[in-house]
């Protein structure tokens, strides 16, 4: 049932802002985003006592930037989000690599326990994810249409992730502790 909870807090509000884009549009979709994906947010909390901290920065981003959108009538605010939190986790990562910090480790040591090396090859390929996903970004929202870039944002964004997920497989499975 948790699971179930968290998939619906995750992906609900995204299921909100397309439907509602479909329907009436991007400034009118955008509001219930960010309600929707507060209330997530609240949701998982009260469910789980913890939030990850990459939840955090994305709802604040969607609400400073979903709400600069609206307060100043102007989309490029909106389009940009998904670039500024690429960079930002692009960024993070990197930073940590210098200090030898894999920060993947905290997030994902629940369920995934590597060796130093595989954190630190692991994370070095969600820097290069991270860039390539802001550079994505930027060019669909500056060559395409509102609506290819929302269903990209959408679906393909999504749809990356878990491929890009799907191939680091092997590379898991090479640096996996053995118990």
């Amino acid at each position: 049932m948790k699971n179930l909870i968290k998939h619906c807090c995750e992906f609900g509000p995204l299921a909100v802002f397309f439907i509602l884009f479909k329907k009436h549009g991007l400034s009118e979709a955008i509001f219930p985003f960010i309600l929707s994906s507060i209330l997530g947010l609240l949701i998982m909390y009260f469910t789980y006592k913890k939030i990850s901290i990459m939840t955090i920065v994305s709802t604040s981003l969607l609400a400073l930037f979903g709400g600069l959108t609206l307060l100043f009538n102007n989309k490029i605010f909106f389009y940009m989000k998904p670039t500024i939190l690429y960079i930002i986790f692009g960024l993070v990562l990197w930073g940590g690599l210098f200090f030898n910090r894999y920060f993947l480790k905290y997030l994902f040591q629940s369920f995934l326990e590597l060796t130093n090396q595989g954190w630190k090859m692991l994370t070095h390929r969600f820097v290069i994810f991270f860039f390539l996903m802001a550079i994505l970004n930027e060019s669909i929202w500056r060559t395409q249409t509102e609506q290819i870039w929302v269903s990209f944002k959408v679906f393909g964004f999504t749809s990356l992730t878990v491929a890009f997920m799907l191939f680091q497989y092997p590379l898991m499975k090479k640096y996996l502790l053995k118990s």
